[in-house]
């Protein structure tokens, strides 16, 4: 220890003595004060990413914390696809649709952080903008092709030229605003069938659906509510609007099921035995051999209006005020045996009064009354087989009318369009056949075109056919819906297929990414699309489109196969853009073929001189291959997840896997006959799909199979996985399965339509697409929910 002596005890009095004066402003040193110590910024102990669960592809992404008011704190975001931001509140735009996890760590300046995370599910909906879908909000599945809809169309309804809409399969409901240009789907609520439309106005409507549904809308079809009334028959029954609040229901048992508030209530009356007619002001009608009844109530009250002799099923006639009733009343003449003389029950005040016809100029024989129709109180037509009478009194007499100049009389076929559009048509004496229309009880007759894509060698093809105006019609045929605006003189279509040929089946499908994909056709043409398959270019046409295996398949983004129908295989080593000739070394047709990687592929090929199957193998991208083994059947699929193991499925429940690159194949028990479908891998194992809803799933490579209980009695065509945990199934019915977990477990998706369906494909967890029968091909922007 050093020992102090009093110099150094006075020198260290000194030294203090100064450092107080300086404290106190004193001693003259002339020294500032130095800066109070800065407490860092505390991080706040609740510290949250506050940003939409659920965004677009489309726009930017605002995101924020609850600690970007504070000063003091720096910010480092991740946003889970690569990117990353150091402001408080950044925004962000997702270029890929996906699931990601957002990252925040805020620090201060003592070194303090804190870190908080937060899952942002990307859709992609600017890929279905505008489409019809299966779900609201552009979700679930929607129609790529054919737009705006594949399903078949079972009815229409339009309001003027430019308003109207469709009903079809799949509970689908669409609506033009704009004379068919473009179409926008309403939900039903209800995945059945649609069967029929009516609306009363702009705003109010109802549509029936299968299995008794009847849905009303007061919005114009925006929303359809179900309401609590089941219509007699449970099927197709008629619907006819009245006004905004009146409906009535009627069916082939002649029960009729009425509201006239607006659905709130119903009633229902069983006519059976009766024909009946609902006139527009509401007031139904009811004839049978025995009498006419009316009632203004919709069938609570009745009125018998006219008795008669029973004398067969007779005709009804309402015309606002005018009503008639036509019979033919049997006789026996000695001489000239049976005769049937038709009779005119006429009232011109709604069945106040009436008076009885009896019919001149229409022949005795038993002919029997085709169809009549009046177009005012005295003129009237009837048709008797090919023959057609007019009256100018109101049915007292009648008179044959002429038959068309150089018609061939036995063709002439004669019926009523709508109430006062009367139809003929015969062969010319060409042999060509004349459509025409008449709007004057067959006082003159203009030729018309008949709505058809074939030939108009047949009669009137319209299941249905509405007049908006003199110049303005819609019909319903061959599952399109087409307009006129020239009075029936031509015809084009605003909903369906307008070409006769067939429609362009996607057989095969692979997208690079959520734009540009590749797709093979029943034609033999490979398109190429650009923005997510609302285009289509022909890359490469003369392939083969038909026939087995049909197949894209790309290891990475520029090495990948071309399988056409004739069982040829194509390479392509810059992403599809150029494709090789055929890979043909060997004289085998490959019926199928998978490749593991860029140089490794196996294909069940069939030797072109003696038909027989053989296994190939390839070890250098399929430049070159060799005979691995003997096959003594067909196989649908195969699948090898090395260049040593691999699984083959095909009929009857047939499963065989090897272990040595497909020298050795051994059979394996699948626990069922049905043919099966297609094979794929997940993080649970391999799976297979076939026919009647089999899904067997293994998880040693192939070696035992355990069958699920099926979700489906479909027939299922592809599996197909986009990684370890995300997949679909798609089969008959618009059959759609998917899976988040790797097949544990899996959920229906409502695709929208009824049709089969054979392939799908997704780029990334959101954009996907299903291509299927009919031209069918399906495009999702949400993972199809």
């Amino acid at each position: 220890m050093q020992k102090v002596t009093p110099r150094l005890r006075a020198l260290g009095m000194g030294m203090l003595a100064a450092a107080v004066l300086t404290a106190c402003g004193g001693g003259g040193g002339g020294s500032e004060a130095p800066p109070p110590v800065v407490q860092p910024t505390a991080i706040p102990d609740n510290l949250a990413i506050t940003a939409p669960a659920v965004v677009e592809t489309s726009g930017a992404t605002a995101f924020t914390s609850s600690a970007a008011g504070l000063s003091g704190l720096t910010f480092a975001w991740t946003f889970g696809d690569g990117t990353s931001s150091t402001d408080a509140s950044p925004k962000h735009d997702y270029t890929k649709a996906g699931d990601f996890e957002v990252s925040l760590k805020v620090s201060n300046s003592a070194g303090t952080s804190k870190e908080v995370k937060f899952k942002v599910a990307v859709n992609n909906r600017a890929l279905v903008k505008s489409l019809s879908c299966s779900a609201e909000n552009q979700g679930g599945w929607c129609w790529q092709a054919p737009r705006p809809s594949g399903n078949s169309i079972s009815d229409f309804y339009f309001l003027s030229s430019q308003l109207g809409w469709t009903t079809g399969d799949a509970g689908e409901i669409l609506k033009t605003t704009d004379g068919g240009k473009n179409w926008t789907r309403q939900s039903s609520g209800i995945s059945a069938m649609m069967t029929t439309v009516r609306f009363a106005d702009a705003n109010n409507g109802w549509a029936l659906g299968g299995y008794g549904a009847v849905l009303h809308t007061t919005d114009g079809g925006a929303h359809w509510s179900m309401q609590s009334v089941s219509p007699a028959d449970g099927f197709a029954p008629g619907l006819m609007v009245v006004n905004a609040s009146t409906a009535v229901l009627t069916s082939p048992s002649s029960v009729i099921t009425a509201t006239t508030d607006g659905g709130a209530s119903w009633s229902q009356v069983n006519l059976s035995g009766y024909s009946t007619s609902v006139t527009p002001d509401g007031t139904v009608w009811a004839v049978n051999y025995a009498g006419l009844r009316k009632s203004t109530d919709m069938g609570k009250s009745w009125t018998t209006v006219r008795d008669y002799p029973s004398q067969g099923t007779p005709t009804l006639i309402v015309k606002g005020s005018l009503v008639l009733v036509i019979q033919q009343i049997y006789a026996y003449d000695p001489v000239k045996g049976p005769t049937y003389t038709p009779v005119v029950h006429r009232s011109t005040d709604a069945g106040a009064t009436w008076e009885l016809l009896t019919a001149q100029g229409l022949p005795s024989s038993n002919y029997g009354v085709y169809g009549a129709d009046f177009f005012d109180a005295n003129n009237g037509v009837m048709w008797m087989y090919s023959a057609l009478y007019r009256t100018t009194d109101g049915g007292r007499t009648w008179a044959p009318m002429d038959v068309p100049a150089g018609a061939q009389t036995y063709s002439i076929d004669i019926r009523a369009l709508l109430p006062g559009v009367l139809y003929r048509r015969f062969y010319d004496q060409n042999s060509q056949y004349v459509h025409q229309v008449s709007e004057d009880a067959g006082t003159t007759w203009r030729n018309i075109a008949v709505p058809t894509r074939y030939s108009s060698s047949s009669g009137w093809p319209a299941q249905q056919l509405q007049r908006l105006d003199a110049k303005n019609w819609v019909a319903l045929a061959e599952n399109n819906v087409w307009v006129s605006s020239d009075g029936m003189a031509s015809w084009s279509i605003v909903r369906g297929q307008s070409s006769s040929t067939s429609p362009r089946n996607y057989n095969a499908l692979w997208f690079q990414d959520a734009n540009r994909g590749l797709a093979l056709t029943q034609y033999g043409e490979l398109l190429e699309t650009k923005n997510g398959g609302l285009d289509w270019a022909v890359k490469l046409a003369g392939l083969q489109g038909y026939g087995q295996g049909a197949r894209i398949q790309f290891v990475d983004a520029n090495k990948g196969w071309l399988l056409s129908g004739d069982g040829r295989l194509y390479m392509s080593t810059d992403g599809g853009e150029r494709w090789s000739a055929p890979l043909t070394s060997l004289a085998y047709t490959f019926r199928s073929v998978h490749f593991v990687d860029a140089s490794n592929g196996f294909a069940v090929g069939a030797d072109n001189n003696s038909y027989q199957r053989r296994l190939l193998a390839t070890t250098d991208g399929g430049q070159n291959w060799t005979m691995v083994a003997p096959l003594t059947e067909d196989f649908a699929a195969l699948h090898f997840t090395s260049a040593l193991q691999g699984v083959m499925v095909g009929g009857n429940g047939r499963i065989v896997s090897t272990a040595d690159g497909g020298k050795t194949w051994v059979g394996r028990y699948s626990g069922t006959n049905t043919p099966l479908t297609s094979i794929a891998a997940s993080e649970a194992g391999l799976w297979v799909v076939g026919q009647y809803g089999a899904m067997l799933n293994s998880k040693d490579g192939g070696v035992t199979w355990t069958l699920s209980t099926p979700l489906t009695t479909a027939s299922l065509q592809k599996i197909r996985f986009l990684d370890s945990r995300q997949g679909w199934i798609v089969g008959t019915g618009g059959t759609v399965l998917s899976t988040q977990d790797g097949g544990k477990t899996w959920k229906s998706q409502e695709a929208g339509t009824r049709v089969t369906l054979t392939d799908v494909f997704f780029a990334d967890s959101r954009s996907g697409w299903i291509s299927g029968e009919n031209g069918t091909l399906l495009v999702t922007g949400t993972g199809g929910n």
